[in-house]
């Protein structure tokens, strides 16, 4: 794995695929840094609507670095989610996917959502 990886949320490429300007001026000044979960694919492919669309996708997620599950990753997000959930706290099990994958790959995480993080210890932000 590349050093130096910004995984970047699912929030901050549907933000770059609406046109906003900002998100697209980070991502493009990290460009050949960029990787994203397996999970955040997943989530991308479930907003398209039509065929053209999933076509369109398939060319852009070419840009970026795929992580895809393992054992690691997967025995990590079952840590988080029995660590993590209560009766008081919720996570989704996407969230946790993606946490886990920030950790055992040491990346720093690129998201507008921090909140649905930040109370993982071992999660490291990207701060651009």
């Amino acid at each position: 794995m590349a050093k130096n990886l910004i995984l970047v949320d699912t929030n901050i490429l549907i933000d770059v695929f609406r046109g906003n300007k900002n998100t697209k001026k980070v991502l493009d000044a990290i460009e050949g840094n960029i990787a994203i979960s397996v999970i955040t694919a997943m989530e991308l492919y479930r907003g398209c609507k039509t065929n053209k669309r999933k076509a369109e996708l398939t060319e852009q997620l070419k840009a970026y670095k795929i992580i895809h599950l393992d054992s690691e990753i997967s025995e990590k997000a079952l840590q988080l989610f029995n660590q993590y959930t209560s009766a008081n706290q919720d996570m989704y099990i996407a969230d946790c996917l993606i946490a886990a994958t920030n950790i055992i790959h040491k990346t720093k995480l690129f998201t507008h959502n921090k909140s649905d993080f930040n109370f993982m210890k071992s999660v490291v932000f990207y701060h651009p």
